[in-house]
């Protein structure tokens, strides 16, 4: 009766290439776990036959739903994904010489599974996390890995679980069974669970989410699990999973996806933008060319740009305008040349307009999927203008999905083609729309929430860099340099440490300490240490990163204010000229040490052992993929004044003009 379950099933499917793989997945992991279980305990067939084809039915459906992937770069159109996929590398969040560091990922790689049983994913927007996790989820299934699940984190809620959206994928009710046969099976062992975009749960759930995840996976502790997101503080409660992060993209494999397009498009573009490209970085034209080339997200909108006006834009910000106006002018051109009118008729501007709104009314919840009601109603709340009347939202929504394809339609639900695009807009909301926008950045920069908003922040960096600076930085610098002016700065080395040291310290354990233990017991551990050596003031530092190496000793970075370190990250993502880098005389590391020891501002005194010190922070952030960079004094000190001078100016002038 299974085997009959099963061909009918694949008979309604349309996937004619996925029916060997899955029917080998139910033979050698389903069927044998159904059959253990009904020699210990008796079930109703009927229920054996339903959870045989919750499982049959579901790989179906999600190996039809993921093997397509929207492409904004291509108008929204839903292409192969192993068609655009260009296999990215993933290497461990901290360095190790003990082991291997880097897996270039082209399928499934049962090895890595297998070590590391639980896997971060974790980087920056536009790093391709969500197909990279597709693109395995697909291989698990084409070659027999096991159970895989996909599971898009944002659509979990208090209400709707894990095993609620393995059942809404296969439209079944449960009707009179229990979830709990379910449970049990994945209790078992031999799933493979794909949890992506963890930074996309709404904010108002996200506590209640956390601590469902945890439980789940604690119970289900004999499974493989894969979890990606953006850079996220809330990541630290899942401390017994091994983080990587995606290796930027080399030059050729960028070239290389800029080709897959020509493919795709059947259009000759990729030849001349290669060759402009090439022309640009010899010429040294774009400063931050080179590292958008590493972005797989930002190397597709060039391919949009390009193949609009052949035109590179020069900064992050204008890359996403570039496209909307591509989008705007050339998505709704028919194959015959004849312009179709929008829904709406808005003009470019006011589009834009509205999706400012929008994108903010999004942005503050974290969310970036609606049911359409739910989307509707932030239109309208978009489109409360006088000069916008006449204006319904039921046609911007068509524009947004058809003309203008910002937005994709996943059966029930739409959401944002890329997180990116809201920020992108949320960003010029704060610039164009609202007038307290310092006070909008201060109310940011004071959430719990801050981490999230980096992108944003990111891209709020390039339209209004003045303003940024004035809220976020200026009080950074004038923080960094009080704190240089305390005591003596006259030895090269001390003044090297103190920079180095601020708003950090460096912790080093001897001892092994066994990860195996929750997160919460590995913290108590050192925070204990930091009691230790500094009583009431070990409450000033907050950990940053832990790491580990393959003996469990442990080594960490601590920050004073982990805002001042996401602001100092942005910089130096930034290039600011007030960051210096410190040249690494080291080469050991830290591991080497014998003696643990912890390093902060607070141990600077005249009888600091500068150059020993030194070597001990060396040897701490050898295991940071980043380099050692810090606030050069010197440098801020002239900053602040000219920002100072800056702010005088601008209201004498707004005075003046009185």
């Amino acid at each position: 009766m299974q085997d009959e379950l099963l061909t009918k099933a694949m008979v309604t499917a349309t996937v004619e290439l996925v029916k060997q793989p899955i029917t080998g997945i139910m033979d050698t992991w389903v069927k044998p776990k159904l059959k253990a279980y009904k020699d210990r305990k008796k079930i109703d067939e009927k229920l054996e036959d339903f959870a045989f084809n919750v499982f049959s039915e579901y790989l179906i459906r999600a190996y039809d739903q993921h093997k397509y992937i929207n492409m904004l770069a291509l108008g929204n159109q839903q292409i192969y994904l192993t068609d655009v996929y260009q296999p990215l590398t993933i290497s461990l969040a901290s360095k190790n010489s003990k082991i291997e560091k880097k897996h270039t990922i082209s399928k499934y790689d049962r090895t890595l599974s297998d070590k590391y049983k639980k896997i971060i994913i974790e980087d920056t927007a536009g790093m391709g996390k969500s197909t990279l996790m597709k693109r395995i989820f697909l291989s698990a299934i084409e070659e027999n890995m096991g159970i895989p699940i996909f599971i898009e984190l944002r659509k979990l809620s208090p209400e709707r679980t894990i095993t609620d959206e393995i059942l809404n994928t296969v439209n079944y009710s449960i009707g009179d069974y229990s979830t709990d046969f379910i449970d049990e099976l994945i209790k078992r062992g031999d799933f493979i669970f794909f949890f992506d975009g963890f930074d996309e749960i709404p904010f108002d759930i996200k506590d209640e989410i956390i601590q469902y995840l945890k439980s789940f996976i604690s119970r289900a502790r004999n499974n493989i699990f894969y979890l990606t997101s953006r850079n996220d503080d809330s990541l630290n409660s899942f401390g017994d999973f091994q983080k990587f992060e995606i290796e930027k993209l080399e030059k050729n494999e960028a070239y290389e996806l800029l080709k897959r397009y020509d493919k795709l498009t059947q259009i000759d573009l990729s030849r001349s933008l290669i060759n402009q490209l090439n022309i640009s970085l010899e010429e040294n034209k774009f400063s931050d060319l080179e590292s958008f080339l590493g972005i797989p997200l930002l190397v597709s909108l060039l391919y949009v740009t390009y193949k609009h006006k052949r035109d590179i834009p020069i900064k992050k910000d204008q890359f996403y305008r570039k496209v909307y106006d591509a989008l705007f002018e050339e998505h709704d051109l028919s194959k015959d040349g004849y312009k179709r009118k929008k829904h709406s008729r808005l003009s470019s501007d006011q589009l834009h307009k509205i999706l400012r709104n929008l994108g903010f009314l999004c942005l503050v919840n974290n969310k970036v999927e609606y049911t359409k009601d739910k989307l509707l109603d932030l239109l309208s709340q978009s489109l409360d203008s006088p000069y916008l009347n006449n204006i319904y939202p039921s046609d911007v929504l068509k524009d947004i999905i058809n003309c203008v394809p910002l937005f994709i339609q996943e059966g029930l639900e739409y959401k944002w083609a890329h997180k990116s695009f809201m920020e992108y807009f949320a960003a010029n909301y704060l610039y164009i729309d609202i007038s307290c926008k310092e006070k909008v950045l201060l109310k940011i920069y004071e959430s719990e929430k801050f981490p999230i908003y980096i992108n944003f922040l990111d891209l709020y960096y390039d339209i209004d860099q003045e303003t940024f600076e004035k809220v976020l930085i200026y009080p950074l610098l004038k923080d960094f340099v009080h704190y240089m002016e305390q005591g003596a700065n006259d030895k090269k080395e001390l003044i090297i440490l103190k920079q180095l040291l601020f708003n950090r310290g460096y912790y080093y354990s001897s001892r092994k300490i066994n990860f195996e233990k929750s997160f919460i017991e590995l913290n108590i551990l050192i925070e204990k240490d930091f009691r230790k050596k500094y009583s009431e003031r070990a409450k000033e530092f907050k950990k940053l990163r832990i790491t580990k190496n393959h003996t469990g000793k442990v080594s960490a970075i601590f920050t004073r204010n982990f805002k001042y370190e996401i602001i100092l990250d942005l910089l130096f993502e930034k290039r600011a000229p007030i960051i210096d880098f410190y040249n690494k005389k080291n080469k050991e590391n830290v591991f080497s040490l014998n003696k643990g020891r912890i390093l902060t501002y607070i141990d600077l005194s005249p009888s600091t052992n500068y150059k020993n010190s030194l070597r001990f922070v060396e040897k701490v952030h050898y295991r940071r993929k980043t380099p050692l960079y810090y606030l050069n004094y010197k440098k801020c000190r002239e900053y602040i004044q000219m920002l100072e001078s800056h702010i005088k100016k601008s209201n004498e002038d707004i005075y003046n003009q009185i």
